[in-house]
């Protein structure tokens, strides 16, 4: 008898079925692919076969993965560029894609999010001057990955 590792799979072809499906649920980089075929115990060779039958057949796409992944960071979580630029970049999508991507986000809808974002925070803060709140705000949304000269204008602007 046997015993395999649950992660492990016993063909190329279990291991295609197995991430068409980790692929269909949800956009997918290139590196979390090929990092969860190192998981299946595939060799690099066998992997990137992998990749290129998932790219061909549609199930892998880096430009859509950037797409989805910009618009999630940024519509539900209110991400700044600063953090989905870092994001992108840890998911190992191409600094010209990253750059073309992230320039999408509408200017417009990234003052109001900051703007929002301040106020929201500036609702929370019961103590201290309006110099710490100030320092408190900004703290809080350099953390979300806003630019210092994006916060300091979003501040004038609430003042």
């Amino acid at each position: 008898m046997s015993f395999q590792k649950p992660n492990k799979v016993s063909s190329k072809t279990e291991a295609l079925k197995k991430l068409e499906k980790y692929c269909a649920y949800q956009e997918r980089s290139h590196k979390q692919v090929f990092q969860k075929c190192r998981d299946y115990g595939l060799t690099e060779d066998e992997a990137n076969q992998i990749l290129i039958e998932l790219i061909s057949s549609n199930f892998l796409n880096e430009q859509r993965f950037a797409e989805a992944y910009v618009k999630g960071k940024f519509k539900i979580k209110s991400w700044g560029k600063q953090k989905i630029i870092q994001g992108l970049n840890t998911a190992g999508v191409s600094r010209k894609l990253i750059e073309n991507t992230v320039e999408e986000i509408d200017p417009k809808a990234y003052k109001e999010t900051l703007i929002h974002l301040a106020n929201k925070k500036r609702a929370t803060l019961k103590t201290g001057t309006e110099f710490e709140k100030a320092i408190k705000i900004q703290r809080y949304l350099l953390s979300k990955g806003y630019k210092y000269d994006e916060i300091s204008e979003a501040l004038k602007l609430q003042d």
